[in-house]
């Protein structure tokens, strides 16, 4: 019999008395992780880019969560409920980190060159970089330079890169937005 003709306490019987491995466990499940990765990427259709991917990335979080697994031990629930959230974690990672590496790091609309032309028109762009960041300490002058004028927009990424934690850049970024709308109300 092969295992996707058994039933769920079948199956698990199987698998403990080593007559299935988790490829073949996987196997039975298929049908429900091709389920949770479309609920994941919002129901959708299996024609998107990359769906292989995920998929496979689903197969091996299952594989996991099939080593894992411990039938009938009181504090687990039925297979399904214990590995749902892991699968369906491990394709939303996988996809928010394809729309990390896609996205386009683009100055905000009103970026900070365009409020220089306003506030002191004539002035060359690094001079006007120079005039505005010379109040700020360093760490900060670092935050505001690859966070507006470099184009980081994800804070989490720019702590690991200055090896900070988020809250820190938050910090730092707010300190330094304060002094600057400060110096730049000073000057209008």
């Amino acid at each position: 019999m092969i295992a996707t003709q058994r039933s769920d306490g079948d199956l698990w019987k199987a698998f403990e008395r080593g007559h299935l491995d988790e490829w073949a466990v996987l196997e039975h499940y298929h049908e429900w992780v091709v389920g949770r990765v479309l609920q994941s990427v919002g129901g959708r259709s299996r024609e998107i880019p990359g769906m292989d991917d995920c998929i496979a990335e689903a197969e091996r979080a299952c594989v996991k969560c099939i080593r894992r697994y411990k039938p009938g031990h009181d504090s687990r629930a039925c297979f399904r409920t214990f590995a749902g959230a892991r699968v369906s974690g491990a394709v939303r990672d996988l996809l928010r980190a394809r729309q990390r590496a896609m996205r386009v790091r683009i100055m905000p609309p009103r970026s900070l060159a365009a409020m220089a032309a306003s506030v002191t028109p004539g002035i060359e762009s690094a001079d006007w970089w120079k005039w505005l960041l010379a109040p700020l300490s360093q760490p900060e002058r670092r935050v505001v330079v690859l966070h507006y004028r470099e184009g980081w927009s994800d804070v989490a990424e720019l702590a690991r890169h200055l090896g900070r934690c988020p809250a820190t850049i938050y910090a730092i970024r707010a300190r330094a937005l304060k002094k600057l709308r400060r110096r730049m109300d000073d000057e209008q």
